[in-house]
Parts: C-alpha cells; structure tokens; sequence
C-alpha cells in the first residue's frame, strides 16, 4: 500500500469530492467507488451519454498543461457547443471553485474486466 503525504492526502480527499459532485449535479445521485478505492461510481451515468469518465487533474489549455492548476476533468466522447450540449449534460466552468476542463477522447471499451483481489 502506498503512503501519501499529508498533502496528498488531502488532496486525493478532494478529487473525490469534487468528481462525485459533479455526478451528483448532473446525474442525481453518486455514491463513492468501491471502499478503498480512488474515485467515483460512474454507474450514475446513463448508457448513451456523452460523459465517459470523470477524472482530477492539471487543467490543459489548448492541448498544454497550466503549471499549477487542478481541475476537475470531465471525459467526453466529443466536445460540444453550449448549444449543443442537452441541458442535462452542460458542464458547469467550476465544481466548489475548482475549475473544470473537457477532454474529448471518443468511445471508451473496458477491454478486461475488473476482478476482485483474494
């Protein structure tokens, strides 16, 4: 297992909270993965949606990392116009003051299927 500052820690903590808001803003209602396990159950979100993947990390601007930023990243099959968008999937440009970022990258296929550890 591996151990994390205090910072880190801390951090962690609010990936997880600022992902599973997003989800529950969008999708009513999240709960958080698995005990033990980074991240968020993305199972809130419907089959069909644009939203592929939830993710924390350095926000990107124009395909260039922003030194020092975090944002909340939102995983899309493919980027959208505002007007596009449905109302239900709009991203909001902040989730509790964290910025947003939307990273297109088309259809996601779990290739092997997770299995729980002994």
């Amino acid at each position: 297992m591996p151990t994390y500052s205090r910072a880190n820690t801390d951090l962690l903590q609010a990936a997880t909270q600022n992902k599973t808001e997003f989800l529950n803003r969008l999708f009513g209602g999240c709960a958080p993965a698995a005990s033990g396990a980074a991240g968020t159950d993305l199972s809130v979100v419907p089959e069909g949606s644009n939203i592929v993947g939830v993710g924390y990390e350095a926000k990107s601007t124009e395909g260039a990392m922003v030194e020092g930023e975090i944002a909340v990243r939102i995983y899309v099959r493919s980027k959208l116009s505002l007007t596009e968008a449905p109302v239900d999937e709009r991203v909001p440009a902040d989730i509790n003051g964290t910025p947003t970022d939307v990273i297109a990258g088309g259809d996601v296929t779990a290739l092997v299927r997770p299995t729980k550890s002994v």
